[in-house]
């Protein structure tokens, strides 16, 4: 066997390894559960799919059957396409649970994948790349994210997070072209996660600020732009079936914003002691688990590893400048919380989605640079892999300890393990905090029959004796309605753009939709006569043009990649 092969099996053999470690917990039957986390609205988010498809509706924008019925534009502000493939299996049969387990799974292992190959990019060493993905995978972070949290949002963005740091290295520090390969990280990222996007914009604008001060010829920054350029108009084209759909939705109506993130000052829930915390840990408490959250000794105390390097590069000063800035808004040790964008993070410790990445990288290039004699350098480099190694393990021990295990086959089980089925008038456990639901303060999606209503001059409504008449599939509703004047009738569905009804007594004939005032569902006025309406939600020209857009642009990507790995 000739020496490519014996490192691609070594290299094989450490993916799989560090992966397994990573989905520990998901070995154990079930998923646990923490209270007040978001593990059931992103199961409810592949029932929503399948839900469609058994509609064959693929990539729709609403959710039928959520929020009893009324129906939830959940793919609009969370985009779906990563869950496909595992709500299709769903579909398929599968149970539940199994297919979120199978979905952490995968995306796990392609973290690993990842950060093993951007990091033999950025490091051109094994040794400092198998550092990096171990610290990066087995950040407490990580582990909190993944499985206490149950951020899957976030976890997706941890996938790709190496691409865009692969991205910046070939940028800044290589200075090539890598207009590909910047779009793409970048628009992976707003796939996942739009608030990982925007703090990664913004440490890519101060990366590029530094590039500028370090070296402003004119060449440099006619290359640095183009690229730049290029790059932008790429990651917008890639995620335009999801950004600009998602941009006319909030911009065409009212909607609830930030909830979780209007309630309080999110610096109350962290505290600076959070930042030593040495392990991850199964917190069920809910002040124990927000004042507890780290991404592990280990990384916190980069930057101190860094600054006992005899000879410091540049580029890792600005990282470990970084690490300590992101730690010390994380800490509320700088008076951050006086801005009036931060507590649309929700929580301070969203800061350590850019910090721990970053700290990865200092310590995995800091660890073998250190200068000490005999076996010392030895014995500090296998001491901090055992503490990365332990973290998974430890986490794993006190995970299966939860109180709460969930084993559900089908969506109706997850009822049964909800302490608390409704807040606020809307199924809290399915739709989390509610945001991007229209705030009604005279609705109650809960107890309120799904009845089509007649809208009363005054603004109150009757309702309709035949409702039980309807036909209804999806958001498709049909049914007939007599009047000898013009009437206002408001449909059981939470009104979003993109809703239509027509007169499809004779033909097809739209008629104009409205959200009807205090309880924002679809309403329309009907036609004099007996007429029969079709109402569904027929999506916008704006979702069309951009999917049109993605796909092109996608078509494109793919065919310049190939093209490249020929050459």
């Amino acid at each position: 066997m000739n020496e490519r092969k014996k490192k691609l099996i070594r290299e094989a053999v450490f993916v799989l390894v560090t992966g397994t470690l990573l989905c520990l917990p998901l070995l154990k039957s079930g998923l646990a559960e923490a209270p007040g986390q978001d593990l059931l609205f992103h199961m409810y988010r592949l029932v929503g799919i399948r839900d469609t498809i058994s509609d064959h509706q693929l990539l729709d924008h609403i959710y039928p059957y959520a929020n009893n019925g009324y129906g939830y534009a959940s793919p609009l502000f969370y985009c779906d396409i990563f869950l496909y493939p595992f709500a299709v299996l769903y579909y398929l049969g599968l149970p539940l649970a199994g297919c979120y387990k199978g979905m952490l799974c995968v995306y796990s292992f392609l973290s690993v994948l990842l950060a093993y190959v951007c990091g033999k990019k950025i490091f051109a060493a094994e040794k400092e790349a198998a550092l990096f993905t171990l610290f990066y995978s087995f950040s407490s972070y990580h582990l909190i994210t993944q499985y206490t949290r149950s951020a899957f949002g976030e976890v997706l963005a941890i996938a790709f997070i190496p691409l865009v740091l692969l991205a910046f290295y070939q940028l800044l520090i290589e200075r090539k072209d890598c207009w590909l390969l910047l779009g793409a990280a970048f628009a992976l990222l707003l796939l996942s996660h739009v608030l990982s996007f925007a703090l990664y914009c913004v440490l890519f604008g101060e990366f590029l600020v530094l590039f500028m001060i370090h070296d402003h010829s004119a060449e440099a920054l006619k290359k640095l732009w183009t690229t730049v350029g290029k790059a932008v108009l790429l990651a917008l084209g890639l995620s335009a079936f999801y950004l600009f759909p998602m941009l006319e939705q909030m911009l065409s109506q009212k909607l609830n914003y930030q909830y979780l993130g209007s309630l309080y000052d999110i610096y109350k829930l962290n505290v600076p002691a959070a930042v030593l915390t040495p392990f991850a840990g199964w917190q069920t408490g809910e002040r124990e688990f927000f004042s507890t959250i780290s991404m592990g000794l280990l990384l916190s105390v980069s930057p101190l590893v860094y600054y006992y390097l005899a000879k410091k590069r540049p580029v890792m000063n600005i990282v470990a400048f970084n690490v300590i800035l992101l730690l010390a808004m994380v800490s509320a040790v700088l008076p951050f919380n006086k801005l009036p964008f931060i507590n649309g993070l929700q929580f301070s410790f969203r800061f350590y989605l850019p910090a721990f990445p970053l700290a990865s990288v200092l310590l995995a290039y800091a660890l073998p640079q250190l200068k000490l004699k005999g076996m010392a350098k030895t014995v500090i480099l296998v001491a901090a892999v055992i503490l990365a190694c332990l973290n998974p393990l430890l986490y794993d021990l006190q995970y299966r300890k939860a109180e709460k295990f969930l084993t559900t086959e089908t969506a109706e089980e997850l009822y049964d393990h909800s302490d608390l089925i409704g807040r606020l008038d809307y199924n809290q456990k399915q739709l989390s905090g509610a945001e991007y639901l229209p705030p009604s303060e005279s609705f109650d999606y809960l107890s309120d029959p799904q009845h089509i209503k007649e809208i009363l001059p005054d603004g109150q409504y009757n309702e309709i004796i035949y409702s039980h008449e309807y036909i209804r599939y999806g958001t498709h509703i049909r049914f007939s309605y007599d009047s000898e004047e013009e009437k206002v009738l408001m449909l059981p569905l939470t009104c979003y753009k993109g809703y239509q009804v027509y007169d499809v007594t004779d033909g097809k004939v739209k008629i104009d939709t409205f959200s009807v005032p205090e309880y924002y569902q679809v309403g329309f006025h009907t036609l004099p006569g007996n007429h029969e309406y079709l109402v569904y939600y027929s999506g916008t020209a704006i979702q069309k043009a951009a999917l049109l857009l993605s796909a092109g642009c996608w078509f494109v990507l793919f065919g310049k990649a190939l093209r490249q790995s020929r050459m």
